[in-house]
């Protein structure tokens, strides 16, 4: 599985894929975060092996046993999103951080605070303008305060009110464990 991040460089990324399995056919599979396209080409000789538009999740089937190396291409962008949007954090369940990514596709007055399941407020991670882009803000799981947290669940809240008149609200559950 390939965890591809949105593609922020104005010239295009390889992503190296290495092969090892005993048996062939392989199925490599990817998960992304934003539509973007891509070229899959043999590691070695550099031959194409297929093109198109990742979405979301997709996979692609590999019969040659030959193939020990597969590169994805993935071409620059302006690393501005179309749309607002909150991923799921990563690791989850974690410790002792977190991160967490989201998208703005205007500037906005941001907000991202962390509840417990009482409805509490235990952390604001952030507050105040952002620029259009791709963000990532870590969570150490402790409080305003700096005091850490114990294991359990705790709800993550985005809200962004954008420069255009749009606005986004999205919660998370994000998995403590100690």
């Amino acid at each position: 599985m390939v965890a591809l991040l949105p593609v922020v460089s104005a010239s295009p990324v390889e992503l190296p894929i290495r092969l090892q399995s005993a048996a062939y056919p392989v199925t490599v599979a990817w998960d992304i975060l934003d539509a973007v396209k891509y070229e899959l080409a043999d590691g070695a000789t550099g031959e194409l092996l297929c093109e198109g538009s990742l979405e979301s999740r997709d996979s692609v089937r590999v019969e040659d046993n030959s193939i020990g190396r597969l590169l994805l291409r993935v071409p620059g962008g302006t690393g501005v999103p179309n749309e607002f949007a909150l991923w799921q954090n990563f690791p989850n369940p974690f410790n002792p951080s977190t991160t967490i990514r989201f998208a703005l596709p205007v500037e906005s007055l941001l907000t991202i605070e962390i509840f417990n399941l009482l409805g509490q407020c235990v952390r604001n991670l952030t507050a105040g303008k952002r620029e259009a882009g791709y963000h990532t803000v870590v969570w150490d799981g402790s409080t305003d305060a700096g005091l850490s947290l114990g294991s359990g669940v705790y709800l993550l809240h985005l809200k962004a009110n954008g420069a255009d008149g749009r606005s986004f609200s999205s919660v998370q559950k994000l998995l403590l464990l100690k």
